[in-house]
């Protein structure tokens, strides 16, 4: 924990010189990248194992990504991430084959996460993340990405069709859906979606998924379609419509129907994600999940965490004066603070 914070000291330091900074961590070695093509110089220094630490500001992806790396970003909080910035993606974020063991946490991303089609990545972690547009992994299902968690991020739904063993939890899903997830876990999300289509479900062509402790609307017209497919298992959701349908041959125990969506927020409107919003429960005792703990984000093993902040070293006050002293020191104020290692 004493180098990483040593390692986003520099970066911090490296943030007076431009706008965009990324370290570049291996063996206890660090390189530091500015400027608007950061990512792309740091990308091509980097080995499968590495980790690189970004400051706010906006980057550039590369065309896609093929090693396995770690990546974490400043947050995606304007309020939290006042020091530094948000860390901001620019447009989609891809993956391809390689890319095993990757996790990426503490970023804005204005366009789609996608994995390649038919490109398989086994071990990937989607954390704390706001993405714009939605989650994709699609493909034929020949060669199968495995093990996927998302947790604690803000999207807007998925296609799992070439996934298997993906864990959602935890996340708030801003006008989005899900289709052709099979086998998968979804657990103590808010899933606001909104359409006019009799067409769509909020699972759609979905079969043998674990559906639990979500808070889950549909907005627009048929209102009823939230999940169509076979042998879901459903347990413990609170449900906006009085008679949601739940697929054929589903298993269904302790769900809520007919939910007010005003009466369970202390904040919240409409179906997409606002900052500005309060999604605390108004009586977190009053809808429980299978485990004993409250629906939606802040219950479950993995609650939400305020301001979504990543769980290496986060400034929350830096002060770097204008002048050198006249013994020419320049004074700096940096107030960091210091993540749980099981953050």
């Amino acid at each position: 924990m004493k180098r990483i914070l040593i390692i986003s000291v520099s970066l911090f330091f490296s943030l007076t010189l431009c706008a965009q900074s990324i370290a570049l961590c291996r063996d206890g070695e660090t390189q530091i990248f500015n400027g608007n093509t950061a990512f792309a110089q740091a990308y091509e220094a980097t080995l499968s194992g590495d980790t690189l630490y970004f400051s706010g500001g906006t980057f550039f992806p590369p065309a896609s990504l093929n090693k396995e790396l770690t990546l974490f970003g400043a947050g995606h909080y304007q309020d939290s991430s006042a020091a530094t910035g948000r860390t901001i993606m620019s447009g989609n974020f891809k993956l391809s084959q390689g890319a095993d063991n990757f996790h990426i946490e503490g970023f804005a991303i204005s366009g789609r996460f996608e994995i390649i089609g038919n490109e398989s990545i086994t071990n990937l972690t989607i954390k704390r993340c706001f993405i714009t547009d939605e989650i994709s992994i699609i493909g034929n299902k020949t060669n199968v990405s495995t093990n996927i968690a998302i947790i604690g991020a803000v999207f807007g739904g998925g296609n799992f069709e070439n996934a298997e063993n993906v864990l959602v939890s935890n996340c708030i899903i801003s006008n989005g859906r899900f289709v052709y997830s099979y086998g998968n876990s979804f657990t103590n999300n808010i899933i606001l979606f909104s359409n006019t289509s009799f067409s769509t479900h909020v699972f759609s062509a979905c079969n043998n998924n674990i559906i639990s402790n979500n808070i889950i609307q549909r907005e627009g017209s048929y209102l009823n379609y939230i999940v169509s497919g076979e042998g879901n298992v459903l347990s413990n959701n609170v449900f906006t419509h009085a008679e949601p349908s739940m697929g054929t041959n589903s298993t269904l125990s302790n769900n809520i129907t007919g939910a007010t969506l005003s009466d369970l927020f202390i904040n919240q409107a409409g179906s997409a994600f606002d900052y500005a919003h309060n999604y605390h429960l108004q009586d977190e005792t009053l809808y429980v999940g299978n485990d004993g703990k409250q629906v939606g984000i802040y219950g479950g093993a993995f609650p939400y965490k305020e301001g979504a902040v990543p769980k290496n070293p986060h400034v929350i006050e830096m002060d770097i004066s204008n002048t050198t002293t006249e013994q020419g020191e320049l004074p700096v104020k940096i107030k960091v603070s210091v993540q749980k290692e099981n953050d």
